[in-house]
């Protein structure tokens, strides 16, 4: 049986002209087909000639995507086993055992089996008695009781008792088996002989994605379990089949009644095997006198991936419906009373036969014509996020209401002459899910709107809900519901379009809103007193209300999603101002629904986290103790804060400074430092004091001592201990800073001064060694001191930046950080410059030949590890520089506050950062992937381990360790290529991890990477070439191909050092044309090409040492950007200007077929990567999209990502869990995949969940449940 088990048609009646849009894939014209050739060897099964019995008919013997039934059970083959497994089956059920229920993928043919096997076989007497059993065949629609009740009532012959069936299933489903009983007695024949009613329910599933009152889902589930199982007296009333999706099998696990169903009554429909496939293609056509010609069948069974001489099973069931409709069309295209191989070709193949009908359908019509097919189609299509999108049944009455255009019938009428929809009585649906998957048209157009599709999902099934209430008030929507289907309907003009009851619903709500708030309008002006409290009640009332309308719609998933979408939009654009807060909402809207935009923004979500409530104004002072346990803030508040360094979701802090009253700070606090050697905590204010405290116990600390202020005291911004923890270096001493002996902190001594600036000090800092110290003023200059001996401290040299501004009025220097070696400085200016200095000599300091232009002013620094330094700024980001070796703003961490003060903690290099709106943030430091000396260009991940390889265009080479945490590791850089022109162009990794090769300025290079941390040159090729070369090794790391122009070239390169050209041609792209990208496939006889010249040939590298076309592939909207391969089979991805990637199985290469197209981006695609598992493809321009492809022919959404970039490569780790995007920047960071795990690491750095005065700001419509508690 070749048929699709109820679905969608495609097929036109009449011949239409040929399509130009939506290319569909079209067969290249192969001369000698050797499956033909071979099928000589199966004589009497490839020509079929007409039985001598039989009289030729022209009726259609392949009913195309609709599915086979009782009508056209004469031309059902190919599955007379299952249906006598089937019957056997529900023999056993026949005692009251409960429902027998049918499970199969969609498309393996479910409703076939039940429709023209199981139900015909039980009216011709399959079981004893059973020939004179009524058949009830029923799909549940979103009412399943009252269509139960309609078709129950209808088979009986008892119209009257539709409506006493219907109370009695509402009222108690039990109560079925006595009325059943009653109704059959009734009826002609009544029960004897043990007669019963046959119930079969088709599309199960529908009870799930369709009716969205879940007293009605429950009812009509219990009530079917009833009747099948009986009162216990006598014979069960009915047999019950219900044939259902495997993907809905978890849903019917989770009601109690069909447990037992699943676990004794399930009969799963297996995949055909080869030759019951050749059975189904081959009887209908002998019975209907036609002929097959030799090598169509086999050409069609190696299409399915079953070969022709043996029992091999049809892996992919969803291929079915693929092969039944194009049987039709083959049929249809038929030359006389023969189908041939030319007509199956032509008809584009079991992959383009459903595209290439709906296309010629599209493109008879005329232009409003085709303007009416989309919303037509798309008011039948439930678009899903957990799961697969799926048909709906609608009526054809409301449906045409809602278009509200005239032509609107003709349409939909084509749409029925090509059997893409199918029409039963009033009602309509696309005749089947394969043209879902299979029409690039509808794909595209589906995942275009998505989110309206789901919104207007969302306003229909709610206005049902509330029709079905009696329109109660309190079914209305409001809040983020009402606001999102606001933004829908009035954005877009769709109200007209709407439909009466959905158009009446979103009227109602609107204006139940507006009443409340011109209500709400006029008690505040007539009682002003009690405006705060009404506020607060007008809240609770519209919280309770949206609280009971989720509790009564629970069940309807698809208003989760359009919920979640909404939220997760909200996350987007909070995350530039408060990433903690939009982490946080990124959870709500996962946990809400599983959709793309939820995980999307779920895995863009920083790992920040936030302390809020201790300070009220600015923190402008942070620091670590020398241990990481303990971190201080100092605020504009007068308030010193003490937390747990370690656990950041520790709620609240751990201690407080007394405040005025008891010896603290009258003033600002302005600097904060701890005691690398003692419990002790040093504290300056703006009113020039510093104070000493014995932090022993964070909770109680207690002052030690004040030191005397000076008499021209400033405000005290600088504070340093020295290593030893003797030393006290103080700023706020007028122009000084003041050194004391803090060996004894309660009793501190005056030891010496560092004199020489002109203005306050602002910064200062120790070396390691502590025998240097640095500082900072706000005159513009920073200066070296020796203090070895405190009492005489010397001043060595000053820090001279020659980049930087100079003249009498020097912008102030502000920060000073001196790195863990001791020969490293960095300073901060209020130009926004960073310099570095050498101070291994510390009386000649050596500045970096370029600095650093932050073009803001740095108010902190810290060093992060040996070179990475972080920055804080008068700006809403702290950024981060390694201003010895880069002028770039490497990365930035996004606060949505001015910083004002960072610290880096000395075990685990968490970064602190105070910030202008009182908070304190953390977020870890795992390290960074950067260029030193250009931008980022090229890049190669290693197939065994979480190594990284980078290029720039500078030349650069670098190799990079990832651990499991993504703390990341430079393992080594060399100067690859000298960078005067491309720089280093290309990467590719050996599979074996041990030789890469590089293109660049210089040729091609190969590399010796079995040690990464010290990689060395074996070898090279095409010296002395200035072009970037396309490079791309074989799977078995034996050859490398390399494209340059339109030249195309395979090397030996079994010993790098010793490579040997094997082949070239330089005639198969255009003359003109530029090479984009070479790829193998995976088992390493295929080779891809693709260039300017929008054509993708594929090669045979079966023969060494020559290159053989085996086909092109064209007719791109655009140039090809990019190709890969899938890493299992002969799947060939491909995307370009055209917005748009295709996908291709090359099964056989001489016959390329496209099996789908990913949704367009919002511009051109230039890179794309399969993950290593093949799960996954990253397709990249300025956004980058991941796409599940479990199911090459039904991929899905994952998430989509903006850079604000282009994408030069998108590479996987090898365990599949990261994903770097190489941009042209100086740095690139990692994307991880995997949703959890991201979830886990936002709420283990959460700290301070959202409050409730957020949670009402932004989520109005959901009770107060924090993510991370």
């Amino acid at each position: 049986m070749v048929s699709a088990d109820s679905a969608l048609a495609a097929t036109p009646a009449v011949p239409v002209p040929v399509p130009v849009p939506v290319p569909v894939p079209v067969p290249v014209p192969v001369p000698v087909n050797p499956v033909v050739a071979a099928a000589h060897a199966f004589p009497d099964t490839q020509i079929v000639p007409a039985a001598s019995a039989v009289e030729t008919v022209q009726v259609c013997p392949y009913p195309g995507l609709a599915s086979f039934d009782a009508s056209s059970q004469q031309w059902f083959h190919g599955r007379e086993r299952a249906t006598a497994d089937l019957v056997g089956r529900l023999a056993s059920r026949l005692d009251g055992a409960g429902p027998l229920v049918l499970v199969a993928a969609s498309g393996a043919g479910k409703s076939s089996l039940l429709r023209a096997g199981l139900l015909p076989a039980l009216a011709r007497g399959g079981l004893p008695g059973s020939a004179s059993w009524p058949q009830v065949v029923v799909t549940p629609t979103d009412r399943p009781i009252r269509e139960l009740a309609r078709r129950t009532a209808r088979v009986l012959g008892l119209p009257a008792a539709m409506s006493v069936l219907l109370e009695g299933a509402v009222a108690d489903p039990y109560r079925l088996t006595g009325m059943l009983a009653e109704l059959l007695d009734r009826s002609e024949g009544g029960r004897e002989g043990g007669r019963r009613l046959v119930v079969a329910v088709d599309q199960f599933e529908e009870t799930f994605t369709l009716c969205a009152d879940e007293a009605e889902r429950d009812a009509f589930i219990r009530g079917l379990c009833a009747v099948a199982r009986g009162s216990g007296q006598g014979t069960p009333p009915a047999v019950v089949v219900l044939a259902v999706r495997a993907d809905f099998f978890a849903s019917c696990a989770a009601h109690p009644d069909l447990v037992d169903a699943l676990q004794s009554g399930q009969f799963v429909v297996g995949p055909m095997t080869a030759s019951e496939v050749r059975e189904a293609i081959v009887e209908p056509a002998r019975q209907a006198g036609q002929r097959l010609e030799p090598g169509l069948v086999e050409v069609m069974l190696r299409d399915l991936g079953a070969e022709a001489a043996t029992s091999d099973v049809v892996a992919d069931p969803g291929s079915l419906p693929l092969l039944a409709h194009a049987l039709r069309a083959t049929w249809l295209a038929r030359e006389g009373d023969t189908l041939t191989v030319a007509a199956y070709q032509r008809i584009g193949g079991l992959t383009g036969a459903i595209a290439q009908t709906a296309e010629e359908m599209y493109a008879a019509l005329d232009a409003d014509g085709q303007r009416l097919v989309w919303p037509l189609l798309m008011r039948m299509v439930r678009v899903g996020e957990g799961g697969d999108d799926t048909r709906r049944r609608v009526s054809r009455t409301e449906l045409l209401a809602q278009i509200g255009d005239p032509a609107a019938p003709v349409v939909f009428d084509a749409l029925v002459r090509a059997r893409l929809v199918e029409v039963d009585a009033d009602t309509a649906q696309i005749a089947h899910e394969a043209l879902l998957r299979s029409w690039p048209r509808l794909r595209e157009w589906i995942d275009l709107d998505r989110a309206g599709a789901l919104a207007w999902q969302q306003l229909t099934e709610a206005s049902e809900t509330w029709e079905r209430s009696g329109r109660d008030p309190s079914y209305l929507i409001s809040g983020t519901r009402l606001a999102a289907a606001r933004d829908w309907v009035e954005t877009g003009e769709r109200h007209a379009g709407l439909g009466a009851g959905a158009r009446e619903f979103y009227d109602a709500s609107s204006d139940r809103e507006h009443g409340e708030q011109r209500a709400a309008a006029a008690r505040t002006r007539r009682l002003k007193i009690l405006a705060a409290v009404l506020t607060v009640l007008a809240l609770l009332a519209v919280g309770s209300t949206a609280y009971a309308y989720d509790q009564r719609s629970s069940a309807d998933q698809d208003r989760d999603r359009a919920l979640s979408q909404s939220i997760a939009a909200r996350a987007d654009k909070l995350r530039p101002l408060d990433p903690s807060l939009a982490a946080q909402l990124s959870l709500v809207a996962h946990n809400v629904a599983d959709t793309p935009e939820a995980r999307t923004a779920v895995l863009a979500a920083a790992t920040v986290t936030r302390q809020i409530g201790a300070h009220t104004l600015p923190i402008g002072a942070v620091a670590y103790s020398h241990d990481g346990k303990l971190l201080a803030t100092g605020g504009d508040d007068h308030a010193v804060v003490l937390w747990d360094g370690t656990d950041k979701n520790r709620q609240g802090p751990l201690g407080r400074l007394p405040d005025v009253a008891h010896g603290g700070h009258a003033f600002a606090v302005k600097s904060v430092a701890f005691s690398p050697t003692a419990p002790v905590l040093a504290t300056g204010g703006s009113d020039g004091q510093v104070k000493l405290w014995d932090v022993a116990r964070p909770s109680t600390p207690r002052l030690l001592a004040t030191l005397p202020p000076a008499p021209d005291h400033r405000e005290v911004y600088a504070l340093a201990f020295s290593p030893d923890g003797a030393m006290l270096a103080t700023g706020g001493y007028g122009t000084t800073v003041v050194l004391w002996d803090v060996t004894r902190p309660a009793t501190p001594v005056r030891s010496g001064a560092l004199a020489g600036h002109t203005d306050v000090v602002r910064a200062v800092a120790f070396t390691p060694d502590g025998r240097h110290a640095v500082t900072a003023s706000a005159d513009g200059h920073a200066a070296v001191w020796d203090v070895t001996n405190p009492s005489a401290p010397q001043l060595l040299a000053g820090l001279v930046d020659p980049n930087a501004p100079s003249g009498p009025n020097l912008p102030g220097i502000l920060a000073v950080a001196v790195s863990r070696d001791g020969r490293g400085v960095v300073t901060g200016s209020e130009a926004g410059v960073i310099s570095h200095f050498d101070i291994s000599q510390p009386a000649a300091p050596v500045p970096a030949k370029t600095d650093v232009a932050a073009s803001i002013t740095v108010t902190g620094l810290a060093y992060l590890d040996a070179t990475n330094v972080i920055a804080t700024t008068s700006s809403d980001a702290a950024f981060i520089v390694d201003p010895a070796r880069s002028s770039s703003v490497l990365t930035s961490i996004t606060v949505g506050w001015n910083t004002w003060a960072v610290a880096v903690s000395p075990t685990d290099a968490t970064i602190a950062i105070g910030a202008e709106d009182g908070v304190l943030r953390r977020t870890p430091w795992t390290g960074l992937i950067a260029s030193h000396t250009g931008s980022m260009q090229a890049g190669g991940t290693f197939f065994h381990s979480r190594i990284l390889a980078t290029g720039d265009d500078a030349g650069e080479l670098a190799l990079w360790r990832i651990d499991g945490e993504r703390h990341v590791t430079e393992l080594s850089s060399v100067e690859a290529h000298d960078g005067s022109f491309s720089g280093l162009y290309w990467i590719a990794v050996r599979p074996d991890d041990q030789v890469l090769a590089t293109s660049g300025d210089g040729g091609i290079r190969f590399w010796d990477v079995a040690d990464p941390a010290h990689p060395r040159q074996t070898g090279s090729i095409i010296e002395n070439d200035r072009t970037g070369h396309i490079i791309e090794f074989s799977p078995d790391g034996r050859l490398l191909a390399v494209g340059s122009g339109n030249d195309i070239a395979v090397w030996d390169v079994s010993d790098p050092a010793h490579p040997v050209s094997l082949a070239h041609n330089n005639s198969a792209h255009r003359t003109d044309a530029v090479l984009e990208r070479i790829a193998f496939s995976p088992d390493g006889t295929l080779m891809a090409s693709v260039g300017t010249d929008r054509q993708i040939i594929l090669w045979d590298l079966r023969r060494r040492g020559r290159l053989t076309i085996d086909s092109r592939l064209g007719g791109f909207a655009g140039k090809i950007n990019d190709i890969g391969f899938a890493p299992r089979g002969r799947t060939l991805a491909a995307g370009g200007d055209g917005r748009v990637v295709y996908l291709y199985d090359l099964t056989n290469p001489a016959r390329p077929t496209e099996i789908g197209r990913l949704a367009p981006h919002n511009g051109a695609i230039l890179k794309l990567r399969f993950s290593p598992d093949g799960r996954t493809l990253a397709t990249g321009g300025a956004e980058i999209r991941l796409w599940d492809v479990s199911n090459l022919r039904a991929p899905k959404p994952r998430g989509d990502f903006l850079t604000g970039f282009d994408t030069w490569d998108l590479l996987f780790t090898a365990d599949n869990a990261d994903l770097v995007p190489v941009l042209h920047e100086p740095a690139i960071g990692l994307l991880g995949l995997d949703v959890d795990r991201q979830a886990s690491m936002i709420c283990a750095a959460a700290g301070d969940p959202i409050t409730r005065e957020e949670w009402r700001r932004y989520l109005p419509d959901l009770p107060y449940r924090p993510p991370c508690r």
